[in-house]
């Protein structure tokens, strides 16, 4: 949920999952759209900038995730150490609820859970990370055929060009592998299958 009147001048989060681009008005928010980024269960995500009207006076953007079982979101993210503009949160609530939005709501303590906050950041920093194709085929292709391998797996029975850990976390990233993230601390026992296509 964000006033919408200061976007145009906020650093934009991009992602493969998210349509267009999302202005960042905190760092709360950025951790957040990362975990909705790598989280399977998420296929997509966007902004929704809704004009002002008669009985909502000021214009607002609500963050919403599209989840694979059909259910959009409306991410009502709360910062124990930001209080939150009540006026602003009454009109979110109702526009959420006019768009036909079910509220997922998250806390500054529910994003730094562990492992999924370090997890989810070891992963993220190779977003920018380049895959070489043969190195990004031969991945694919082992996933496919062999389904969820463990990621110490992966490395030890291939042949690449490059660091196939870099790899798998920058495919990762661009929405074509899956890794599980949020039991266990990132390693050679966590699991990687093929992204699925549901959308």
């Amino acid at each position: 949920m964000k006033n919408s009147t200061s976007a145009k001048h906020r650093k934009l989060f991009t992602a493969a999952k998210v349509s267009g681009g999302i202005p960042l008005i905190s760092p709360l928010l950025g951790d957040a759209l990362i975990q909705a980024s790598l989280d399977p269960k998420i296929s997509r995500i966007e902004m929704i900038a809704v004009g002002p009207t008669r009985t909502r006076p000021r214009p607002l953007e609500i963050v919403a995730f599209h989840a694979c079982d059909g259910r959009r979101l409306a991410l009502d993210l709360a910062d124990e150490e930001s209080p939150r503009d009540v006026d602003v949160y009454g009109l979110f609530l109702v526009t959420a609820e006019e768009l036909g939005l079910e509220l997922l709501q998250r806390s500054r303590s529910d994003i730094r859970r562990e492992p999924l906050f370090a997890n989810c950041g070891m992963v993220w920093s190779h977003v920018n990370h380049r895959v070489a194709i043969g190195d990004r085929i031969r991945i694919m292709q082992m996933l496919a055929e062999e389904g969820p391998l463990r990621i110490g797996d992966i490395i030890k029975n291939g042949t690449y060009r490059a660091d196939p850990s870099a790899a798998l976390m920058a495919l990762a990233c661009h929405d074509v592998v899956e890794l599980d993230l949020s039991e266990a601390a990132l390693g050679p026992d966590t699991q990687a299958r093929i992204r699925m296509r549901n959308d």
